[in-house]
C-alpha cells in the first residue's frame, strides 16, 4: 500500500517581475498562467473530501505536467540566453509548503511554506509534486482494485497494472531528480538548507519506497490465502452457530494449489530491502526530529509487513513440501516480525474498534497479514497435532535461512515533458 501522500500548496509568482525574452515574447506570462492554474488546483484539491481528491488526482497530474513542461522550457531558454534575469530585478523566491517535515510547534496543523531561490527550487518541487500525485493516483487505483465489486470478481482487471506504472512513474520522478543539481548550489551563492521534502536523502528514500510498493502489488493478485482463510473461517462459525440449518453441506473450498510462493517470498523480501533502503536514507532526519512521524512509521510498518509476508511465503511452500512442522516455524517467524507493529494488547483493542473504522490503511494491512498468518498457524497445528507430529525449528534458526530479494521492475529512465514544436512556435 503505497504512502498517502498531502499535497504541498505555493504563493503566487509572476514570472514576468524577474525574466525577460525577446525571441519568445509570450513564455513568461503563459508560464506565470499555467502556474497560476497548478497553484488554484492545488488549492482546490487539498479542500476536497478524500473520497473526490481520487477522482481529482488525474487533472492535478494533468496540469502539474503541462506546467512543468513551460518551466522546463524557460529554464533552458536563460541557460542559451533566449531569456534573461531583469536588471536590477529581485531574486525569484517561490514558497512551498512541506508536507513531509515535522510540524514545528504543538498545535500547529501543518509546516509553514519554505521559501527558496531561483528557477531551479521551483522546478524541484513541481517534480515533487507530479511524482507525489503519480502516487496518489496509484493508490486510488488499488482501493478500487480492493473494493469487494471489483477483487471478487474480476480477476483481470487493468487497474493493479496502472496502480503499478504510476508507482514506477513516481519512482523514476524521483531517481531523475536525484541526478539533478540541488537548489541554492553551483550558482556562485552561499549554499542554504532545503526543506527536507526535497533534499537528496528524502528523494532517495521516496525512489526506494515507490519501488517497495509497485514490488508488493506483483504478490497481490497471485496471494490467494486472505481470501481463502475468510471463507473457510465464515464457512466454521456458520455451523457451529446453527446446527439446524444445512450449512452443513456447504463445502468448504479446497486450499490453492499452483501458487509460487517461493518467488512470491522472494518479492515480498526484496519490497522489504526496498523499505530498508528508505528507512537508512533517512536516518539521520529522523534521529534530528525532521521528518513527519506518519512518514517514517509507516516505511518501519511497510517492512516488517512485507517480510512477514515473505515469511508466511516460505511457509506456505514448506507445507506444500510436506514439511509441517516448518511451515508454522516459518509462521512463527511472521508473527514475531509483526507484533512489534501490532502487539497483541494494542491488537485487542483495535479490534473492537475494527467494526467502527480503521482510519490508517496501514494498519489494515498489518491485521490483515496477522489473521492470515494466524489462520495458516491455526490450520497447520490442527494437523501437526494430529496426525504428522513434526518438530517447529526455533525461529532464530529459521531468520539465517531467508533467501535474498527477487526483482521483478526496473526504474525506467523518465522522460521530462517538453513542449510540442507547434505550442513553440507560438511564444
Amino acid at each position: 500500500m503505497s504512502f498517502p501522500f498531502t499535497l504541498p500548496t505555493t504563493s503566487t509568482l509572476s514570472f514576468s517581475q524577474h525574466y525577460a525574452s525577446k525571441t519568445y515574447p509570450s513564455l513568461l506570462l503563459t508560464c506565470s498562467t499555467h502556474r497560476g492554474i497548478l497553484r488554484d488546483s492545488l488549492k482546490d484539491h487539498k479542500r476536497l473530501s478524500p473520497s473526490s481528491q481520487g477522482a481529482n488526482i488525474k487533472h492535478i497530474i494533468s496540469v502539474t505536467s503541462e506546467y512543468l513542461s513551460y518551466l522546463l522550457f524557460l529554464q533552458n531558454a536563460l541557460k542559451c540566453g533566449e531569456a534573461t534575469k531583469i536588471p536590477n530585478s529581485p531574486e525569484m523566491e517561490p514558497e512551498w509548503r512541506p508536507t513531509l517535515s515535522s510540524i514545528p510547534r504543538f498545535g500547529v496543523r501543518e509546516p509553514p511554506r519554505r521559501k527558496g531561490r531561483g528557477i531551479e527550487y521551483e522546478i524541484f518541487w513541481t517534480y515533487s509534486t507530479l511524482a507525489y500525485a503519480h502516487t496518489i493516483q496509484a493508490r486510488a487505483l488499488l482501493m478500487e482494485f480492493l473494493s469487494p465489486s471489483i477483487a471478487s470478481t474480476d480477476s483481470t482487471s487493468p487497474l493493479l497494472p496502472q496502480a503499478t506504472n504510476h508507482l514506477l512513474t513516481s519512482a523514476s520522478i524521483f531517481n531523475y531528480m536525484l541526478t539533478l543539481t540541488p537548489p541554492g548550489i553551483g550558482n556562485g551563492e552561499a549554499t542554504y538548507k532545503l526543506p527536507v521534502d526535497i533534499s537528496e536523502s528524502m528523494l532517495s528514500s521516496l525512489a526506494s519506497i515507490s519501488m517497495a510498493s509497485a514490488t508488493l502489488l506483483a504478490v497481490l493478485r497471485s496471494d490467494p490465502y486472505p481470501t481463502y482463510l475468510a471463507l473457510t473461517s465464515t464457512s466454521n462459525s456458520k455451523k457451529s452457530s446453527d446446527a439446524n440449518t444445512k450449512n452443513y453441506l456447504y463445502v468448504p473450498p479446497p486450499a490453492p494449489t499452483g501458487v509460487k510462493a517461493h518467488l512470491n517470498s522472494r518479492l515480498c523480501i526484496a519490497a522489504s530491502e526496498h523499505a530498508a533502503k528508505a528507512q537508512g536514507a533517512i536516518s539521520s532526519l529522523v534521529k534530528a526530529g525532521e521528518i513527519n512521524e506518519d512518514y517514517s512509521r509507516y516505511l518501519d510498518d511497510l517492512r516488517k509487513a512485507a517480510k512477514a509476508r515473505g515469511c508466511r511465503f516460505l511457509g506456505v511452500d514448506a507445507e506444500a513440501q510436506g514439511k509441517v512442522g516448518e511451515g508454522l516455524g516459518w509462521v512463527t517467524l511472521a508473527k514475531e516480525i509483526l507484533e512489534g507493529s501490532v502487539s497483541s494488547s494494542s491488537h485487542d483493542k483495535r479490534e473492537a474498534k475494527e467494526k467502527k473504522s480503521l482510519t490508517s490503511t496501514m494498519e489494515k494491512l498489518l491485521h490483515s497479514e496477522l489473521q492470515t498468518v494466524q489462520g495458516l498457524e491455526a490450520k497447520w497445528s490442527k494437523t501437526n497435532d494430529k496426525l504428522v507430529f513434526e518438530r517447529i525449528p526455533p525461529t532464530s534458526l529459521l531468520v539465517g535461512k531467508i533467501p535474498s530479494g527477487r526483482e521483478i521492475h526496473t526504474i525506467k529512465e523518465y522522460s521530462p515533458p517538453r513542449l510540442g514544436q507547434d505550442v513553440v512556435s507560438q511564444l
